[in-house]
């Protein structure tokens, strides 16, 4: 299941940032450590092998009688070469996070829940990824960065828009986690 990481959950609950690279966990292990960080802001996540059901997790329940949000407080969420995850997955989270908050609905356990304002998503299959989905994604969130995808990415996005979407140049990421 992933022991490890429900132990540091468990061990260090007022984590803020979390960079996990090179971890493969099942879905029930990330959903044990994730319940723990209810003041995690920024997530990166890179080379996990995740697939959408993975993700998935990080969208709020429908209902107020299901289980709580995981990390409520979730705003900045990176990505790194998940060659398994489509982009609606990820619009779907961001769009169902950003109607809460702007309806400033609360979860189950009266927490508001967040709308995730930066979305990092590089190294990703071009196939996977659907210039509609980028552009919902780019609607909801102050900040969108894109790069480095398989196979070219001018077929996902026009670089000439008027979003903020940025294009990196390098792989690193921004800020600290």
């Amino acid at each position: 299941m992933a022991p490890w990481l429900i132990e540091l959950s468990q061990a260090h609950t007022q984590l803020c940032n979390l960079d996990i690279t090179g971890c493969v966990v099942p879905t029930d292990g990330w959903i044990a450590a994730f319940r723990n960080w209810n003041s995690l802001t920024s997530l990166r996540l890179m080379s996990c092998e995740l697939d959408d059901f993975d993700v998935q997790i990080l969208s709020p329940p429908e209902t107020a009688n299901d289980q709580p949000t995981l990390l409520p407080k979730l705003q900045k969420l990176t990505l790194d070469n998940e060659i398994h995850l489509s982009s609606t997955i990820v619009r779907d989270i961001v769009r169902r996070r950003y109607t809460l908050s702007e309806a400033r609905k609360v979860d189950s356990v009266t927490r508001e829940v967040a709308a995730i304002q930066e979305v990092t998503i590089r190294g990703w299959d071009a196939g996977k990824v659907d210039h509609k989905d980028v552009a919902e994604i780019a609607e909801c969130v102050e900040r969108l960065n894109i790069g480095a995808f398989q196979g070219g990415v001018s077929d996902v996005v026009d670089e000439g828009s008027d979003s903020d979407t940025e294009w990196p140049s390098d792989w690193d990421s921004e800020g600290s986690f």
